[in-house]
C-alpha cells in the first residue's frame, strides 16, 4: 500500500498533468482570441468572465468545499451527500442566474458587454452539476483530470472552429458553457456507475445547517475573487475595455500558475481531513512540512524566470499588441511566491474547521486590494492594479500563516 505522502504526490501528478494539458488548450484558445478579437473586445470578454464569476461564487456559497469535506469524512454515504448538495446547488444557480439576468434587464440600452454577461450566465447551470468536488473527496483524481481535459478540448475546438473576428464574439461564452456541460455530464455518469446515482434531496433544515457551515468559506472565496478581479473591473470602470485587455491577457499566465498551487492544495485537502479526523497529528505535521518545502522551492524560480522573460512570453502568447501590459506582468508574477507558499497553510485551516480564520485573512487581503486599487490605478494605471494584487497577496499570506501555526 502506498504511503500517504506518495498518494498525495500521485494525486497531484495526475491532476497537475491534466491541468497543464487542459490549460495548454485553454491558453491556445486565449492567445487565439486575443489576436483575432483585438484588445478591446478581448477586454470585454475578460470583464464579463470576472463579473459572472462573482455570481458563480454567490451561487455556491462554499457548498463545494463543504461537500468535499463531508464526502471525504463519510464515503459510504456519498450518493446521499452528493444528492443533497446537487439539489441545493441547482437552486442557488437558478437564483444567481435570475438575479444577473434581472439586473441586465433593468439596465437601459444594450452593449456588447451586457450580451456577453447574459450568455456567460448560462454557464451557471452546468457549473452547479459539476461533480469535481465529490470525486476529489473520494480521492478519485483521474475522473477530475479527464473532465478538465474534456472541458478545455470542447471549449478550444469550438473557439477555433467558429471565432474568426470580433463579429463572432458571442461564440466565446457559448463554447465555455458547452465545455462545462460536457464535463458535468461525464463526471455525473462516472459517479453514478461507481456509487449509484445521487439521491436528490432539498430539505430546508439540512440547507440551513449546511449553509451555516459553508458560508465562511463561501464568503472567503467571494472575497478572494475581489483581490483577483477587482483591478480588472475597476480598470474597466476607470479607463476602457482596451486597458482591461492589456491587463487581463498577461494576468492569465499568473492565474494559470496560481491554479497549480490550488491543485496541490486540492490534492492535499482530503488527506488532511482524514489525518485530522483520525487524530494523527504527527502525520498531519509531516505532510504540511513537506508541502511547504515543495511549494516554496517551486515558486521562487517561477517568479524570477517570469520577471526576466516577461516580454518574449507575453509577445509569444498574445502578440505585440499587448506589450503595454508587460510592466504589470513583471510586478504581478511575484505574487506567485506568496500564492504557492500560502496554499498548504490555507488548506490546513479549512481541513481543521478553521473557516472563520481563513475568512478573516482573505477579508483583510481584499480590503487592502480595494484600497490599493482605488489609490494606485488612477495614478499608475495597469501597474497600479498589479501592485494592488501583490500587496493583498502578501497580507493574506501573513494572516493565514499566523492562524495556521496553531495547527502545525
Amino acid at each position: 500500500m502506498p504511503s500517504r505522502g506518495a498518494s498525495v504526490l500521485r494525486d497531484y501528478i495526475v491532476l497537475s498533468s491534466a491541468t497543464i494539458a487542459s490549460q495548454g488548450l485553454t491558453f491556445a484558445a486565449i492567445a487565439y482570441l486575443a489576436r483575432v478579437l483585438g484588445v478591446a473586445a478581448f477586454g470585454d470578454v475578460a470583464l464579463a468572465q470576472a463579473i459572472v464569476l462573482y455570481f458563480k461564487l454567490l451561487s455556491d456559497l462554499g457548498l463545494e468545499m463543504l461537500g468535499t469535506k463531508q464526502v471525504a469524512a463519510d464515503r459510504g454515504a456519498a450518493r446521499f451527500t452528493v444528492g443533497r448538495f446537487l439539489a441545493w446547488r441547482s437552486v442557488h444557480a437558478a437564483a444567481a442566474m435570475a438575479l444577473l439576468l434581472g439586473l441586465l434587464a433593468i439596465v437601459p440600452g444594450t452593449t456588447r458587454l451586457e450580451w456577453l454577461l447574459a450568455l456567460y450566465a448560462l454557464s451557471l447551470v452546468p457549473t452547479a452539476w459539476l461533480l469535481e468536488w465529490a470525486h476529489v473527496g473520494l480521492e478519485q483524481m483521474a475522473p477530475v483530470a479527464a473532465s478538465r481535459l474534456l472541458s478545455a478540448a470542447v471549449n478550444a475546438a469550438l473557439v477555433f472552429a467558429v471565432v474568426r473576428s470580433s463579429r463572432e464574439i458571442a461564440a466565446v461564452p457559448i463554447a465555455f458553457t458547452a465545455g462545462l456541460a460536457a464535463s458535468a455530464i461525464m463526471l455525473l455518469v462516472l459517479f453514478g456507475r461507481r456509487h449509484r446515482w445521487p439521491v436528490l434531496s432539498a430539505r430546508a433544515d439540512w440547507w440551513r445547517g449546511a449553509v451555516g457551515q459553508a458560508l465562511p468559506m463561501g464568503l472567503a472565496f467571494i472575497t478572494i475573487q475581489v483581490y483577483y478581479s477587482f483591478g480588472t473591473v475597476f480598470l474597466g470602470f476607470m479607463e476602457d475595455s482596451r486597458a482591461v485587455g492589456l491587463y487581463a491577457a498577461p494576468q492569465k499566465v499568473v492565474l494559470f500558475l496560481a491554479g497549480l498551487a490550488a491543485l496541490f492544495g486540492t490534492a492535499l485537502y482530503p488527506r488532511m481531513v482524514t489525518l485530522w479526523h483520525e487524530g494523527a497529528r504527527p502525520g498531519f505535521e509531516r505532510l504540511m512540512a513537506g508541502a511547504v518545502r515543495t511549494t516554496v522551492l517551486a515558486a521562487i524560480p517561477i517568479a524570477v524566470g517570469g520577471a526576466l522573460l516577461a516580454r518574449p512570453l507575453v509577445v509569444a502568447l498574445f502578440g505585440e499588441a499587448y506589450v503595454e501590459g508587460i510592466p504589470a506582468f513583471q510586478l504581478m508574477i511575484w505574487s506567485i511566491v506568496t500564492i504557492f507558499g500560502n496554499a498548504p497553510f490555507a488548506y490546513a485551516l479549512l481541513a481543521t474547521g478553521r473557516q472563520k480564520q481563513y475568512l478573516a485573512a482573505v477579508v483583510g487581503g481584499a480590503a487592502v486590494n480595494v484600497a490599493c486599487n482605488l489609490l494606485l490605478i488612477p495614478r499608475l494605471h495597469l501597474a497600479g492594479a498589479a501592485l494592488a494584487t501583490l500587496c493583498s497577496e502578501v497580507v493574506v499570506f501573513v494572516l493565514i500563516y499566523r492562524s495556521a501555526r496553531a495547527v502545525t
